[in-house]
Order: C-alpha cells, then sequence, then structure tokens
C-alpha cells in the first residue's frame, strides 16, 4: 500500500522481517511489468527463489541487457525482472546498458541500498563512485523518462537493515537516490543533524525490528596481553602499521593480537563437541588463511576437522557450495568475513557456536 501511495519508499527493517518477500508483494501490487531488482551476489539466489515459488507470471533474467540487441515486449499477462548484482553499475558499458531499461522499467528496488552509499564528499574510490554516479543516473533518466510516457515516475524501493555505519555523508547519499531529490541537510555529527535524518528516514519507510525467537547466549572471552603488551606495541610502531595519517590501522592490530586469541578460539570450538561452528573475522588478509591453518591442527574424536573458508575471494559457485557442504554436515569449522552477512540464509539451522575473532569496528 505505501509502495503505491509514495512510489518512493524505503524499508529500514531488521534482518528476518521480510524485506524481500515485501518488496516482491509490492511490485505485484503495483503491477510493474518489467523492474529491475539490484542485489548482492550473494543474494540473487534467494530473490530468483522467492520469485520462482511464489510468482508464477515473473520471468527472471541474470544481468543487464546487451545495448546491441533490441529487446522483446513482456507477454501479455507475464511481468519481467531483470535481476542485476552491484558490480554491474561499475562497469564502463553500464551506462548503455542501463539505458536499454530507461524506456522500460517501471520499478526499482536495490537491496542492501547501503551499498550504494559514499561515505565522504567526491568519494575517491573509482568503483564506488561509478556504481553510485550510475545508479543515481539511471534512476534520474528513468524518472524523466517515465514521467513523459506515463504521467508519474517510477516506482524506487530501497532496502537496508544498516542503513548508517560510519557517519551521515551515507544517509545523505542514500536519500538522495531513493527519493530523487538533493537535500541540504547537515552531515556534522550534531544531534539537530541525527535528529533530522532520523525523521527523513523513518518518513520514507518503516524500520521493523522483529523479536526472533531463538535463545543467544553470549561468552566474552577475555584473553591476557598484560606480559606481551610491550612487543605487541614495538610491532605496532613500524611505518607498515600506521595509515597515511599516522594512525594505528585497524587490520595491523587485529592482526598482531591473532596470535594471542588463537588458543582461546581452539578452546571455544572445542567445547562445542563436534558441532558446526563458523569462525569470523571482520578482516581477511593475515587472518583468515592464519586462522584455517590452526584450526586445521585440530582433531575431534581422532579425525581432523575439516575446516573451509567464505571470505568473498572465492566465486559465486564456489560459495554456494561451501554453504551447501556447511548445512550438509560436511564443514566442522566455516572460517568466514562480512560476505557471510548479507543475504545468506539457513546457518542458523546448522550452525552451533560462532566465535566473533574480530568484530567490525563500527555500528554494524
Amino acid at each position: 500500500l505505501m509502495t503505491a501511495q509514495q512510489r518512493r519508499l524505503a524499508n529500514w527493517s531488521g534482518t528476518g522481517a521480510g524485506k524481500t518477500l515485501s518488496a516482491a508483494l509490492a511490485l505485484e501490487h503495483v503491477d510493474a511489468r518489467e523492474s529491475v531488482i539490484v542485489a548482492p551476489n550473494q543474494v540473487k539466489g534467494r530473490w530468483k527463489e522467492e520469485f520462482e515459488a511464489r510468482f508464477p507470471n515473473v520471468d527472471i533474467v541474470d544481468g543487464l541487457p546487451d545495448p546491441n540487441q533490441s529487446l522483446p515486449d513482456v507477454p501479455e499477462g507475464r511481468r519481467r525482472v531483470w535481476l542485476v548484482n552491484y558490480e554491474k553499475f561499475s562497469t564502463k558499458d553500464a551506462p548503455e546498458r542501463l539505458e536499454q531499461l530507461t524506456n522500460r522499467a517501471d520499478a526499482v528496488v536495490f537491496d542492501e541500498v547501503h551499498m550504494l552509499k559514499q561515505r565522504v564528499k567526491n568519494e575517491t574510490e573509482a568503483h564506488v563512485s561509478r556504481r553510485s554516479r550510475n545508479a543515481t543516473a539511471f534512476i534520474d533518466d528513468l524518472t524523466a523518462s517515465r514521467l513523459n510516457r506515463e504521467g508519474e515516475g517510477p516506482v524506487v524501493i530501497g532496502m537496508s537493515a544498516t542503513p548508517v555505519i560510519n557517519n551521515l555523508e551515507e544517509p545523505k547519499s542514500i536519500l538522495r537516490l531513493i527519493t530523487g531529490q538533493n537535500t541540504r541537510l547537515g552531515t556534522k555529527n550534531t544531534p539537530a543533524n541525527i535528529m533530522e535524518f532520523h525523521h527523513r528516514m523513518r518518513a520514507l519507510g518503516p524500520r521493523h525490528r522483529p523479536q526472533l525467537s531463538h535463545s543467544l547466549k553470549r561468552n566474552i572471552i577475555d584473553v591476557d596481553i598484560t606480559q606481551e603488551s610491550p612487543s605487541i606495541l614495538a610491532n605496532l610502531n613500524g611505518p607498515q602499521a600506521h595509515d597515511q595519517a599516522g594512525r594505528p590501522k585497524k587490520s595491523a592490530i587485529e592482526q598482531e593480537l591473532l596470535t594471542h586469541k588463537i588458543p582461546a578460539v581452539k578452546n571455544s570450538i572445542t567445547q562445542a563437541g563436534g558441532k558446526p561452528v563458523i569462525v569470523y573475522s571482520q578482516f581477511v588478509s593475515g587472518m583468515a588463511d592464519p586462522l584455517v591453518d590452526e584450526i586445521s591442527t585440530m582433531t575431534h574424536n581422532g579425525a581432523p576437522l575439516r575446516v573451509r573458508k567464505f571470505t568473498g575471494s572465492e566465486n559465486q559457485n564456489e560459495r554456494a557450495a561451501t554453504l551447501a557442504d556447511f548445512q550438509a554436515g560436511k564443514i566442522d569449522v566455516l572460517v568466514a568475513s562480512a560476505p557471510i552477512t548479507t543475504g545468506v540464509d539457513g546457518l542458523q539451522d546448522t550452525c552451533s557456536r560462532l566465535v566473533v575473532v574480530s568484530a567490525p569496528y563500527t555500528s554494524a
């Protein structure tokens, strides 16, 4: 109903609230004949499953259209969904491919829309700025085209459980993308600015945080590094451990502390009693491989533990196979990083214990 009334809205609801299904239902409700859904690579499979299971009148097309080929019309009684990963917006030919859809699409859904955020003004990272620039230009062009054709703009839906992680530049760029309007809101971290962003985001869409029924036992393990502190600090004083501003790199700190955390990690895995465990590290370089090497030396009932990585460096097929094997009980310990936190479902049915070796340095 909100989709039909507002046309542009956001869903800030938490994990497990059903954002995917609600967006699919919204597209059905507004009778979007042709839609574009932009999602992380690892989430595309879930979207496809959702449509195939609940919306048999929807034809799924993977990727963006070829600019050199004309597109067939959507058959009567059918709907078409272009399922696109965010990386496609970073390619040089993205504008040409997207142009094919500016005269056709009725709706666009950005799943995990924070992947288009900008943390600072005039973002310098080439792939991020190009991705955001192409996405914004596509929505602007689509809006102008549809206003000329239909008299009303397209439906634009942005979804994210973590829309603000680092600073207020992030929600400002997201609001610009979804609403199509530039905002004069200040981005300095003052109570007034924060509240103004809060009100704007609340007006744009709901934030439902479901109370999940599972039980969760937290165990904080203290690792005493008092005796090793001098050597740790000495190692962190080198230039390679500092950023351009002279501050210690977070990754360098975590790499230095990993050696001292390993015994606690192993002990926690042993306490799982052979049940599947996920060992999580926000940082990958200098973290994932040492963890795999150390955990691979462990055994359970005389058999070596089966260990595998899920860090984003694997291709899509490898990641899918790893998740399937973990859920089938063919992997004892999964060493994972940030990619496992987005759009991955079913781990809760298998995993008995999560060991967080290094957490994000943000509120995410």
